[in-house]
Protein backbone atom coordinates (compact mmCIF):
# COMPACT_ATOMS: atom_id res chain seq x y z
CA UNK A 1 0.00 0.00 0.00
CA UNK A 2 1.29 3.21 -0.13
CA UNK A 3 2.18 5.82 2.67
CA UNK A 4 -1.02 7.62 2.56
CA UNK A 5 -3.23 4.26 2.96
CA UNK A 6 -0.85 2.82 5.44
CA UNK A 7 -1.16 6.18 7.50
CA UNK A 8 -4.89 5.53 7.49
CA UNK A 9 -4.90 1.86 8.33
CA UNK A 10 -2.76 2.54 11.28
CA UNK A 11 -5.48 4.30 12.76
CA UNK A 12 -8.32 1.97 11.97
CA UNK A 13 -6.50 -1.16 13.12
CA UNK A 14 -6.46 0.48 16.46
CA UNK A 15 -9.70 1.33 16.30
CA UNK A 16 -10.01 -2.65 15.54
CA UNK A 17 -8.03 -3.45 18.49
CA UNK A 18 -9.97 -1.63 20.40
CA UNK A 19 -13.26 -3.21 20.07
CA UNK A 20 -11.71 -6.72 19.89
CA UNK A 21 -10.39 -5.74 22.98
CA UNK A 22 -13.77 -4.69 24.20
CA UNK A 23 -15.89 -6.71 22.88
CA UNK A 24 -13.66 -10.35 22.56
CA UNK A 25 -14.78 -10.67 18.86
CA UNK A 26 -11.12 -12.49 17.41
CA UNK A 27 -9.71 -15.30 19.47
CA UNK A 28 -6.74 -17.68 19.00
CA UNK A 29 -7.14 -20.09 16.16
CA UNK A 30 -10.44 -18.60 14.52
CA UNK A 31 -11.31 -19.37 11.05
CA UNK A 32 -12.65 -16.02 10.16
CA UNK A 33 -15.15 -15.65 6.95
CA UNK A 34 -15.16 -11.93 6.44
CA UNK A 35 -18.82 -11.28 4.32
CA UNK A 36 -17.18 -9.44 0.77
CA UNK A 37 -19.96 -7.68 -0.94
CA UNK A 38 -17.51 -5.79 -3.10
CA UNK A 39 -18.34 -2.27 -1.78
CA UNK A 40 -15.76 0.02 0.30
CA UNK A 41 -16.54 -1.63 3.70
CA UNK A 42 -16.10 -5.09 3.07
CA UNK A 43 -12.88 -5.19 0.84
CA UNK A 44 -11.56 -2.73 3.88
CA UNK A 45 -12.06 -4.92 6.69
CA UNK A 46 -10.78 -7.97 4.29
CA UNK A 47 -7.86 -5.87 4.15
CA UNK A 48 -7.21 -4.72 7.38
CA UNK A 49 -7.87 -8.31 9.01
CA UNK A 50 -4.94 -9.46 6.89
CA UNK A 51 -3.18 -6.43 8.28
CA UNK A 52 -4.56 -7.01 11.83
CA UNK A 53 -2.76 -10.69 11.82
CA UNK A 54 0.18 -9.73 11.40
CA UNK A 55 0.30 -7.59 14.53
CA UNK A 56 -2.30 -9.80 17.01
CA UNK A 57 -1.37 -11.89 19.66
CA UNK A 58 -4.26 -13.90 18.30
CA UNK A 59 -3.30 -15.89 15.40
CA UNK A 60 -6.42 -16.97 13.10
CA UNK A 61 -6.73 -18.46 9.48
CA UNK A 62 -9.07 -15.82 7.25
CA UNK A 63 -11.13 -16.21 4.37
CA UNK A 64 -13.87 -14.49 2.04
CA UNK A 65 -17.43 -15.48 1.03
CA UNK A 66 -19.20 -13.82 -1.67
CA UNK A 67 -22.47 -14.37 -2.03
CA UNK A 68 -23.70 -13.78 -5.54
CA UNK A 69 -26.99 -12.24 -6.21
CA UNK A 70 -28.07 -13.94 -9.61
CA UNK A 71 -30.18 -11.60 -10.64
CA UNK A 72 -27.77 -8.28 -9.83
CA UNK A 73 -26.80 -6.10 -13.07
CA UNK A 74 -23.17 -6.92 -13.54
CA UNK A 75 -22.32 -9.84 -10.84
CA UNK A 76 -20.86 -12.09 -13.57
CA UNK A 77 -17.99 -9.48 -13.99
CA UNK A 78 -18.34 -7.97 -10.45
CA UNK A 79 -17.45 -12.28 -9.33
CA UNK A 80 -14.41 -11.88 -11.92
CA UNK A 81 -12.86 -8.89 -10.41
CA UNK A 82 -13.73 -10.14 -7.07
CA UNK A 83 -11.84 -13.70 -7.44
CA UNK A 84 -9.52 -11.80 -9.07
CA UNK A 85 -8.62 -9.22 -6.27
CA UNK A 86 -8.52 -12.09 -3.19
CA UNK A 87 -6.04 -14.03 -5.83
CA UNK A 88 -3.67 -11.10 -5.92
CA UNK A 89 -4.58 -10.41 -2.19
CA UNK A 90 -3.58 -14.16 -1.10
CA UNK A 91 -6.96 -14.49 0.29
CA UNK A 92 -8.74 -18.09 0.34
CA UNK A 93 -12.08 -17.51 -0.72
CA UNK A 94 -15.31 -18.73 -1.94
CA UNK A 95 -18.65 -17.76 -4.15
CA UNK A 96 -21.99 -18.67 -2.80
CA UNK A 97 -24.94 -19.23 -4.57
CA UNK A 98 -28.04 -17.91 -2.75
CA UNK A 99 -31.40 -20.45 -3.02
CA UNK A 100 -34.16 -19.23 -3.00
CA UNK A 101 -37.58 -21.39 -3.25
CA UNK A 102 -39.41 -20.92 -6.80
CA UNK A 103 -42.56 -19.44 -4.77
CA UNK A 104 -40.53 -16.89 -3.04
CA UNK A 105 -42.00 -13.49 -4.41
CA UNK A 106 -39.60 -10.99 -6.14
CA UNK A 107 -37.87 -8.93 -5.69
CA UNK A 108 -36.88 -9.85 -2.48
CA UNK A 109 -37.51 -7.47 0.62
CA UNK A 110 -34.50 -6.15 2.23
CA UNK A 111 -35.24 -8.55 5.60
CA UNK A 112 -35.81 -11.86 3.68
CA UNK A 113 -32.66 -10.74 1.27
CA UNK A 114 -30.75 -10.34 4.39
CA UNK A 115 -32.14 -14.00 5.51
CA UNK A 116 -31.21 -16.12 2.97
CA UNK A 117 -28.02 -14.49 2.41
CA UNK A 118 -27.33 -15.15 5.97
CA UNK A 119 -28.67 -19.01 5.49
CA UNK A 120 -25.58 -19.25 2.62
CA UNK A 121 -22.73 -17.67 4.73
CA UNK A 122 -24.27 -20.18 7.67
CA UNK A 123 -23.78 -23.29 4.96
CA UNK A 124 -20.51 -22.52 3.51
CA UNK A 125 -19.09 -21.60 7.42
CA UNK A 126 -20.34 -25.17 8.39
CA UNK A 127 -18.75 -26.89 5.07
CA UNK A 128 -15.43 -24.58 5.48
CA UNK A 129 -14.99 -25.08 9.41
CA UNK A 130 -15.50 -21.60 9.51
CA UNK A 131 -16.73 -20.06 12.97
CA UNK A 132 -16.92 -16.74 12.82
CA UNK A 133 -17.94 -14.73 10.41
CA UNK A 134 -17.31 -10.92 9.77
CA UNK A 135 -19.37 -8.29 8.42
CA UNK A 136 -18.02 -5.00 7.07
CA UNK A 137 -20.81 -2.76 9.73
CA UNK A 138 -19.40 0.11 11.20
CA UNK A 139 -20.56 3.41 13.80
CA UNK A 140 -22.79 4.71 11.87
CA UNK A 141 -24.39 1.68 10.72
CA UNK A 142 -25.00 1.32 14.13
CA UNK A 143 -26.58 4.31 14.48
CA UNK A 144 -28.68 3.55 11.86
CA UNK A 145 -30.48 0.61 13.45
CA UNK A 146 -30.93 2.83 16.69
CA UNK A 147 -32.47 5.31 15.08
CA UNK A 148 -34.50 2.42 13.01
CA UNK A 149 -35.81 0.94 16.00
CA UNK A 150 -36.95 4.52 17.27
CA UNK A 151 -38.58 5.63 14.03
CA UNK A 152 -40.59 2.05 13.44
CA UNK A 153 -40.47 0.55 16.82
CA UNK A 154 -40.78 2.41 19.46
CA UNK A 155 -37.26 0.98 20.63
CA UNK A 156 -33.00 1.24 20.43
CA UNK A 157 -32.37 -1.93 18.41
CA UNK A 158 -28.97 -2.84 18.66
CA UNK A 159 -26.70 -4.11 16.08
CA UNK A 160 -24.20 -6.04 18.09
CA UNK A 161 -20.49 -6.29 17.64
CA UNK A 162 -20.48 -9.78 18.09
CA UNK A 163 -23.58 -12.15 18.13
CA UNK A 164 -23.50 -15.81 18.86
CA UNK A 165 -25.67 -18.55 16.81
CA UNK A 166 -26.64 -22.05 17.58
CA UNK A 167 -25.15 -22.02 21.49
CA UNK A 168 -21.80 -20.70 20.34
CA UNK A 169 -21.83 -23.07 17.34
CA UNK A 170 -20.97 -19.51 15.38
CA UNK A 171 -20.86 -15.69 16.18
CA UNK A 172 -20.94 -12.79 13.38
CA UNK A 173 -18.33 -10.03 14.43
CA UNK A 174 -18.27 -6.72 13.66
CA UNK A 175 -14.87 -5.56 13.78
CA UNK A 176 -15.26 -1.87 12.27
CA UNK A 177 -17.71 -0.83 14.90
CA UNK A 178 -16.04 1.95 16.44
CA UNK A 179 -14.91 3.20 13.29
CA UNK A 180 -16.79 5.99 11.32
CA UNK A 181 -17.68 5.48 8.19
CA UNK A 182 -15.93 8.42 6.82
CA UNK A 183 -12.59 7.05 7.79
CA UNK A 184 -13.35 3.78 5.80
CA UNK A 185 -14.04 6.00 2.99
CA UNK A 186 -10.84 7.53 3.61
CA UNK A 187 -9.05 4.15 3.66
CA UNK A 188 -10.48 2.71 0.47
CA UNK A 189 -10.02 5.88 -1.59
CA UNK A 190 -6.27 6.16 -0.45
CA UNK A 191 -5.73 2.29 -0.69
CA UNK A 192 -7.60 2.65 -4.40
CA UNK A 193 -9.56 -0.32 -4.07
CA UNK A 194 -12.11 -0.85 -6.66
CA UNK A 195 -15.97 0.20 -6.10
CA UNK A 196 -17.42 -2.99 -6.91
CA UNK A 197 -20.39 -3.46 -4.61
CA UNK A 198 -24.35 -4.03 -5.46
CA UNK A 199 -26.54 -0.95 -5.19
CA UNK A 200 -29.61 -2.42 -4.67
CA UNK A 201 -33.05 -0.73 -6.07
CA UNK A 202 -34.62 -2.43 -3.07
CA UNK A 203 -32.19 -0.68 -0.54
CA UNK A 204 -33.19 2.26 -1.27
CA UNK A 205 -36.94 2.14 -0.53
CA UNK A 206 -36.31 0.23 2.96
CA UNK A 207 -37.24 1.81 6.16
CA UNK A 208 -33.42 1.26 6.94
CA UNK A 209 -32.73 4.20 3.99
CA UNK A 210 -35.08 6.52 5.67
CA UNK A 211 -33.32 5.90 8.90
CA UNK A 212 -30.20 6.73 7.03
CA UNK A 213 -31.32 9.96 5.42
CA UNK A 214 -32.70 11.02 8.91
CA UNK A 215 -28.63 10.08 10.27
CA UNK A 216 -27.12 12.20 7.50
CA UNK A 217 -29.15 15.02 8.18
CA UNK A 218 -28.93 15.10 12.22
CA UNK A 219 -25.20 14.68 11.14
CA UNK A 220 -24.88 17.77 9.36
CA UNK A 221 -26.34 19.57 12.41
CA UNK A 222 -24.35 17.80 14.71
CA UNK A 223 -21.04 16.52 14.21
CA UNK A 224 -21.60 14.42 17.94
CA UNK A 225 -24.71 13.03 16.88
CA UNK A 226 -23.56 9.29 16.43
CA UNK A 227 -21.08 9.35 19.40
CA UNK A 228 -24.98 10.46 21.15
CA UNK A 229 -27.04 7.92 19.48
CA UNK A 230 -24.71 5.11 20.84
CA UNK A 231 -24.22 6.69 23.94
CA UNK A 232 -27.91 6.04 24.57
CA UNK A 233 -27.70 2.33 22.97
CA UNK A 234 -24.91 1.07 25.53
CA UNK A 235 -26.60 3.24 28.79
CA UNK A 236 -29.93 1.38 27.12
CA UNK A 237 -27.60 -2.02 27.23
CA UNK A 238 -26.42 -1.60 30.83
CA UNK A 239 -30.06 -0.86 31.95
CA UNK A 240 -31.04 -3.83 30.41
CA UNK A 241 -28.06 -6.32 32.28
Amino acid sequence: MNPEAEKRAYYLLKKINQANRTYGLIEDGDRIAVAVSGGKDSLSLLKLLQLYLRRSREKYHLMAFHVQVTDAPGETQRIEKLSALFEEWGVQYEILGMSLPQDEPRPLPCHRCTWYRRKALFLAADEAGVNKIAYGHHMDDRATTALLGLLFSGSLEEMPPRRDFFEGRFAIIRPLILVPEKEIRRFSEAAGFPELGYDCPQAKLSKRAVARRFLELAKKENRDAVANILNAVEKCNQVKA
